[in-house]
């Protein structure tokens, strides 16, 4: 590699109301994979994946979801002396609880502004967004470069957590960032094996006057922008059930809330668990 970053689009998804999680799910897995291979080339794909939530009720999810709660950051956040972020209001919090999440890769920053500048990558966005359209009540679409600071050999595993972080006041997003990537990776790496998980990345969203046509041409993205996006991803699911029943497992993750309270507003983050679905080469 010559160290140029990967970039990745991702379209991050919650179903409109009527729809059953089923049958959601199963047009992104079918109809839609279709329409994206189809468009590979004039989006300029290198590959494509997405992520698809378990259901809510899910035990893995809701002890996953519960330790990176508002209740749970405040009360850490508290007793670190940190500032309280303002409350998101209900309905923000309720769409942002996202249903599948699209990767759509690149091999640079500039490859995927060529590629969805373009007038073939434009017009293949808005096909995109003629489909997701009426299945959808809120999409968020962000640009993110993409540091893989732990990665198995043979790609990586099915098993997804995805946090995407707000920086907790009065840190911006530079600050936020610059302390996740220098400071907090290494104690996240340093737990890995009390953790059990087998890949982590950490994902920066950027913008700038090049990247704004790109989030356009995908339909946009409404609400306050998110400022990273962790990936964890774990074997399997009883791979990541035995950590609730290990002291050591639930010890680390102590300390990994203590130290996320100091730059991520937990009230404002959202936490998806779920299945990677690759259809194109690569991992």
């Amino acid at each position: 590699m010559d160290g140029t970053p990967q970039y990745k689009m991702l379209l991050c998804h919650r179903r409109a109301s009527g729809q059953s999680l089923e049958a959601f799910h199963r047009h992104w897995r079918e109809p839609r994979k279709e329409l994206v291979l189809e468009l590979q080339q004039a989006l300029g794909l290198e590959r494509y994946a997405q992520v698809h939530q378990y259901c809510r009720w899910n035990p893995l999810y809701q002890g996953v979801r519960f330790t990176r709660s508002r209740f749970v950051t405040n009360l850490f956040a508290r007793q670190e002396g940190q500032q309280i972020g303002p409350r998101q209001d209900r309905r923000t919090t309720l769409e942002e609880r996202w249903d599948v999440v699209e990767e759509l890769v690149y091999p640079s920053r500039q490859a995927l502004v060529a590629a969805l500048t373009a007038p073939a990558g434009r017009q293949a966005g808005a096909r995109l967004v003629e489909d997701q359209r009426p299945r959808v009540c809120r999409t968020a679409v962000m640009a993110v470069e993409v540091n893989p600071l732990i990665r198995p050999e043979g790609g990586l595993p099915p098993v997804t957590t995805l946090f995407f972080l707000r920086s907790r006041p009065p840190l911006d997003r530079a600050q936020m960032t610059d302390y996740w990537k220098n400071s907090h990776s290494t104690l996240f790496a340093s737990l890995q094996d009390a953790l059990v998980y087998s890949a982590y990345d950490q994902m920066y969203v950027r913008d700038g006057e090049d990247l704004t046509p790109v989030i356009d041409a995908l339909g946009g993205s409404t609400g306050t922008p998110f400022d990273a996006v962790a990936r964890v991803a774990y074997d399997d699911q009883w791979t990541l059930a035995k950590g609730f029943l290990s002291p050591r497992t639930q010890i680390a993750n102590l300390k990994l809330i203590k130290d996320e309270v100091t730059f991520i507003d937990g009230g404002r983050s959202t936490l998806m668990l779920g299945n990677a679905d690759r259809f194109s080469a690569g991992g």
